[in-house]
C-alpha cells in the first residue's frame, strides 16, 4: 500500500485533509532517503507519534508499532515507484538517443 492509500484510509472522515497532504509530502521526500539512516528512523518514528496520538484523539485504535510498520511498507512503495520510474527514464532516454543516432548514420552499439 503506497503511502496516499495508508493515509487516506487511516484519515478516512476526519476531515484533515490538510495534515493528510502534509504528511504525504514529507513521506514522499523521506522515500529518497537511505531507510537505514538514523535521520529516517527518528522522523519515522517522530511522525508516528504524532499520527497515533491524532488518531487517538478522534477515537481511533491505532498503535505506534502499526504506524511504523505501515510506514515502512509505504515508504518501501514509493522507493519502488520512485526506481520505476528512474528506470523508464533510462529506457526512454536510450531509446531516444538510439533513434537520433540511426537518423546521422552514427551508431552507439
Amino acid at each position: 500500500m503506497g503511502a496516499l492509500e495508508w493515509l487516506n484510509r487511516l484519515f478516512r472522515g476526519l476531515g484533515m485533509e490538510s495534515l493528510k497532504i502534509e504528511l504525504l509530502a514529507i513521506i514522499k521526500d523521506m522515500a529518497y532517503e537511505d531507510p537505514s539512516s538514523p535521520d529516517v528512523q527518528a522522523s519515522m518514528q517522530e511522525l508516528c507519534q504524532s499520527i497515533v496520538t491524532v488518531l487517538q484523539s478522534k477515537g481511533r485504535g491505532y498503535t505506534l508499532e502499526q504506524c511504523l510498520d505501515d510506514m515502512a511498507k509505504a515508504l518501501q512503495e514509493e522507493r519502488a515507484e520512485i526506481a520505476a520510474k528512474v528506470v523508464g527514464e533510462r529506457i526512454r532516454e536510450f531509446a531516444r538517443r538510439k533513434k537520433g543516432a540511426k537518423g546521422s548514420g552514427v551508431s552507439i552499439l
